[in-house]
């Protein structure tokens, strides 16, 4: 996860994943592999899909529709980066995960994630004008293992 520097715009302060946006010839894997490198400094292996979502922010004059994914994996080999662009990069239990400063987004997710009882979570989340998930419009389809 990264903890985001205080002087960032967006989101400052709070914690989130490793990621960015898709090349024109990347499909999500692939996009999570290379951000992955490019961002941590290390490659993953046994890469799972655990979240797809449409993020929808209709408040927003510009075309705001993402289409965002969170993979899981476990660590094949690099050497972690202690400090990109955006912050530091952090090593968190669940349980330390769950106290941080998330992003609604994430927080409306994580339980899901870190079950091991759900397969991928899959979804529509609608934000307001502070950007943070609307959670009674917001919803989600949890597949089962």
């Amino acid at each position: 996860m990264i903890r985001r520097s205080a002087d960032r715009k967006w989101m400052p302060n709070h914690v989130h994943t490793v990621g960015g946006k898709m090349n024109l010839d990347e499909n999500p894997y692939d996009c999570a592999l290379r951000e992955l490198k490019e961002e941590a400094g290390i490659t993953a292996k046994n890469i799972q899909l655990e979240v797809a979502y449409h993020e929808i922010a209709p408040y927003k004059k510009e075309s705001c529709n993402w289409l965002v994914f969170y993979f899981s994996g476990e660590y094949k080999s690099g050497r972690v980066k202690n400090k990109i662009s955006e912050g530091e990069l952090v090593w968190l239990t669940p349980r330390e995960l769950l106290k941080s400063k998330l992003h609604s987004s994430i927080k409306f997710v994580i339980k899901h994630v870190l079950s091991k009882k759900t397969g991928p979570v899959f979804g529509t989340l609608y934000y307001d004008d502070k950007n943070t998930v609307i959670k009674k419009k917001s919803k989600l389809n949890i597949c089962e293992k």
